[in-house]
């Protein structure tokens, strides 16, 4: 439920700076083209649970978990005394997050404008946050899924229909899009308050009422169970 909170803050932080910007109007509410709004609406929640189960379970949860397992450690050891020990161990954890982030990029498009590009690059590091932070696929995938949701049928800023509000855009090209300063903005952001969140957490200061993982690997039946397991990677950096 955090990383959907996550989510909705993001896409709801670009719905209020459209407006307070004056770059977005309400052109109607509840609105559908063939179906009714309700099923309309429950149809493209589906098909984003979909989506965002299958990007998450190849670029996280398969490609980040065996491109840890294949940073070799003699590359780790380079780091040595240029980081503090407990972050050490988060380097191939580091590096998969930075591989997957570019493969994530090239898979939303052939050919991406820097802007783009930037992106995608981007939120392929957010979405990346609550899986190596947590060890719980889910969590990064209810993020993705309400980051969907929210641009699109929810808060409507990259347009599209079903809407439960539709809006009409108009503003700069540089601020406004699915790509532009305004949504990878916030991208940043959301990105930052996920890792003071993790270390307030971590320094006992409780900002987000979250769980902490546990160093005995866990049993708990609702953790993908993927043979080449990030989890010791993950617990070494905290």
């Amino acid at each position: 439920m955090v990383s959907i909170g996550f989510g909705l803050f993001l896409t709801g932080g670009v719905f209020v700076i459209y407006f307070a910007a004056g770059w977005a109007t309400v052109e109607g509410w509840f609105v559908a083209e063939e179906r009714t709004f309700l099923n309309a609406f429950g149809v493209s929640v589906a098909i984003y649970a979909a989506v965002a189960f299958l990007e998450e379970f190849l670029f996280r949860g398969y490609f980040i978990t065996n491109a840890t397992e294949g940073v070799p450690s003699r590359f780790v050891s380079r780091f040595d005394g240029i980081l503090p020990g407990r972050w050490l161990g988060a380097v191939p954890v580091a590096v998969a997050v930075f591989v997957s982030s570019l493969v994530f990029a090239h898979f939303h498009g052939d050919v991406l404008t820097a802007m783009q590009y930037l992106h995608f690059r981007l939120a392929g590091v957010l979405l990346a946050l609550p899986y190596v932070l947590t060890g719980r696929l889910g969590a990064s995938i209810g993020l993705h899924w309400a980051f969907n949701v929210g641009v699109t049928s929810l808060f409507n800023v990259e347009g599209g229909l079903p809407a439960f509000v539709r809006l009409e855009l108009d503003g700069p090209p540089l601020w406004v899009g699915e790509t532009a300063l305004t949504e990878t903005g916030m991208i940043v952001v959301t990105i930052g308050i996920v890792l003071y969140a993790e270390q307030a957490q971590y320094h006992g200061l409780q900002a987000v009422d979250t769980r902490r993982h546990s160093v005995t690997p866990s049993t708990d039946s609702t953790r993908l169970d993927i043979p080449l397991q990030t989890q010791p990677l993950i617990y070494s950096i905290s």
